[in-house]
């Protein structure tokens, strides 16, 4: 599914000229240019101790410095972070390049509607082509996050299949949750009840739980997409 796009052609310096008489938050071009360093360096850190909860607290914190960031651009970082996969040389690159894709995009989105305005010289081509015909309110999911999340499902059942460890298993659930946006509070919950499908004397059982699970996972973003609170791209 393709985003829909339109041209935006306000100039910066009109932009500018809103901002002074609008009560829309600013964001320079100078903490822009911060958000994108603090990405290389959260990822450089990420790269050394491949501590996940680490590495999505620190984007989480990132966020807070884009207006509106933590709570819109957010649930997106959250999806590109799936993007990474230590089975996949190259994907770190691929993760961090999609990470600032989607912060330049939420920008351009953002001024265009007029939700944000910005403050200082920014490239003029910046904001040449903008999705203003889509809320920056909502997040993308890409298919390259939605396809690895049926991917860690499979792993992490393979995993629950040898060690039998319930909790784990729910765990190992809830992380793949929370790179879905709005996952974890939307569709972990009924993960956690397909997780009472499996019962150890039922054979097949288990088979019977991944594919709810799956399912249920493709129903959401199905869902989603249709009532416009997720974009897919």
């Amino acid at each position: 599914m393709l985003r829909t796009r339109r041209r935006f052609q306000a100039s910066v310096e009109s932009l500018e000229g809103k901002a002074l008489l609008s009560a829309v938050p600013l964001i320079s071009q100078a903490t822009f240019n911060q958000v994108l360093k603090q990405i290389d360096q959260a990822a450089g850190t990420f790269a050394k101790t491949h501590n996940t909860k680490a590495f999505d607290a620190a984007l989480a914190q990132i966020s807070y410095k884009v207006p509106y960031g933590h709570g819109q651009l957010y649930p997106t970082w959250q999806s590109d972070e799936a993007v990474y996969d230590p089975a996949v040389p190259g994907s770190g690159m691929a993760m961090v390049r999609q990470l600032k894709a989607d912060l330049k995009d939420y920008v351009q989105t953002s001024v265009a509607v007029g939700s944000i305005a910005i403050r200082g010289r920014w490239p003029a081509s910046m904001f040449v082509t903008s999705a203003a015909s889509v809320s920056p309110r909502t997040p993308v999911l890409s298919q390259t996050t939605y396809l690895n999340a049926f991917k860690q499902i499979d792993r992490a059942a393979g995993t629950f299949a040898k060690t039998h460890n319930q909790n784990a298993f729910v765990a190992g659930l809830s992380q793949i949750s929370s790179k879905i946006p709005y996952g974890h509070d939307q569709l972990f919950p009924t993960w956690q009840s397909d997780v009472g499908i499996y019962d150890s004397t039922v054979p097949g059982s288990g088979m019977t739980m991944v594919q709810h699970l799956k399912a249920d996972l493709k129903d959401y973003v199905q869902t989603a997409i249709a009532d416009g609170s997720l974009r897919y791209r």
